[in-house]
């Protein structure tokens, strides 16, 4: 996680049915982690390895923030604070691919155009950016 890395090792012996099922459960603490937020989204990225010696079988990634969401008192709640939802819906239409972006450089310009009009919330219709 973010610049610390930390292997756990697990030894899976076979099971004559071929069937196996493991469910591994581990605490990762992280010293001085950001809270994500709006203004400055820190994001952080988990690796999982399977593999069978030295050779690896299988890679998946996930990539999260840390936040606190709540709902009190009718007002939205982010990290503890008062967070008025101010939300907008995102209907492209490019002639190229319709609902997706040509290229990551449009759709960045997007959302950043977005953000300049005062929206923190994007609804989007049909396809979610990616890239």
């Amino acid at each position: 996680v973010g610049d610390r890395h930390e292997r756990i090792p697990v030894r899976l012996e076979a099971d004559p049915s071929g069937i196996q099922t493991l469910v591994l459960e581990k605490e990762i603490r992280m010293r001085d982690a950001k809270k994500w937020t709006t203004e400055k989204p820190s994001v952080y990225r988990l690796t999982a390895n399977l593999s069978s010696g030295p050779t690896v079988l299988e890679k998946r990634y996930a990539t999260f923030g840390l936040r606190v969401v709540d709902w009190a008192n009718g007002s939205f709640m982010l990290n503890g604070k008062t967070h008025p939802i101010r939300g907008v819906l995102y209907q492209p239409n490019f002639p190229a691919g319709l609902a997706g972006a040509p290229d990551k450089k449009m759709a960045v310009k997007d959302m950043a155009d977005i953000k300049a009009m005062g929206f923190n919330m994007v609804r989007a219709h049909l396809k979610p950016l990616t890239g």
